[in-house]
């Protein structure tokens, strides 16, 4: 029998886990568990936070994760004066061995997350419109602070490896790439600025024992090819429809992914049908024996208007599509 972590770390290497595994969070089943870890905030007031790279975030009521609104690093001049956070400080990595050995005894593959891996955290320090002329304009510039950024990460991800006593299995992060039509920058710019810094990146998760793991929302299909080529080990796809599942489908077998009913269309629209058949595509597109596929959930429904009984329904739904495919019930029992 096969437990539920053991399910996970199979269906990402493509070596036959016998059924998809899921995260479905606080609505079903879950064969990964995240650490609490993150990014650290400091509250301004009732509407702001500023990050630990001075950040200044802002949200508006509702559930959301808010948006930058303030970057602190005003020119790239300034790069050697800025202080980037200090990815060795001890009191950041307190207790997440005791949190790994608490997820690790229930079964499930321990995942660590931090927000903001490469693109995101570039035009977070210096401003949306800035960051798309200066990768342009500037690229010698830039690729110093991508440089600065990528030893962060690869500094951050081996620290807490190492404070988790090797106990983590993936680690998470995120870079929004594209817009409804297309990628920001075109494969040819990403591969000479960008892909570089994600090899390094991947290459260390993988010398550190875990599995790399990006969240990237927009149409990024001209990027996919780039980042399984500098290493990326799973893709998070929430919004199906924009990248377009006969898309996703060419990767199978080269990529695992963890793929959501559409957090934007499908689950809004809340027409059980469709969710159902949706379902049923996803699995019949991007599951094989092999494996290479998680099914999944959007973690905050309330901020895209689904409703708990629609949220409720498309998790059943989806469990059942996933066990019909591998022939078996959760966490790795026989059916």
């Amino acid at each position: 029998m096969t437990d539920s972590r053991e399910t996970v770390l199979k269906s990402i290497r493509f070596e036959s886990p016998g059924r998809i595994p899921t995260l479905f969070r606080e609505w079903g089943n879950n064969d990964i568990a995240f650490l609490d870890f993150g990014v650290r905030y400091t509250p301004i007031d009732n509407r702001h936070q500023r990050d630990e790279f001075g950040c200044v975030w802002e949200y508006p009521e509702g559930h959301t994760i808010g948006y930058v609104v303030h970057h602190p690093l005003d020119a790239l001049e300034d790069l050697d004066r800025f202080c980037l956070p200090d990815p060795d400080e001890a009191e950041r990595f307190r207790g997440l061995k005791r949190q790994a050995e608490a997820i690790r005894e229930r079964g499930v593959a321990v995942a660590c997350n931090y927000l903001a891996m490469l693109w995101e955290r570039l035009w977070f320090l210096r401003g949306f419109e800035n960051t798309l002329v200066e990768v342009w304009q500037r690229p010698q510039e830039t690729a110093r602070l991508l440089d600065a950024l990528s030893e962060f990460m690869i500094r951050l991800l081996q620290n807490a490896q190492e404070a988790a006593g090797g106990l983590i299995d993936i680690w998470c992060s995120t870079d929004d790439w594209g817009l409804q039509s297309g990628a920001f920058i075109p494969p040819e710019l990403f591969r000479t600025l960008f892909a570089p810094r994600y090899s390094r990146i991947f290459a260390a998760c993988r010398e550190a024992g875990m599995y790399s793991y990006l969240h990237s929302d927009g149409n990024i299909a001209e990027l996919i090819p780039e980042l399984i080529t500098a290493g990326l080990q799973i893709l998070e796809v929430e919004d199906l429809r924009v990248k377009r599942l006969e898309r996703l489908a060419y990767f199978r077998g080269r990529i695992c992914m963890l793929c959501t009913l559409d957090a934007q269309s499908t689950m809004t629209a809340g027409n059980r049908q469709a969710i159902r058949a949706e379902a049923e595509q996803i699995v019949a597109a991007l599951a094989a024996p092999e494996g290479g596929l998680i099914a999944g959930i959007y973690w905050d429904p309330v901020s895209c208007g689904v409703d708990p009984e629609t949220q409720a329904f498309a998790v059943e739904a989806f469990q059942q599509v996933c066990e019909r495919f591998g022939g078996r019930t959760p966490a790795g029992k026989d059916s």
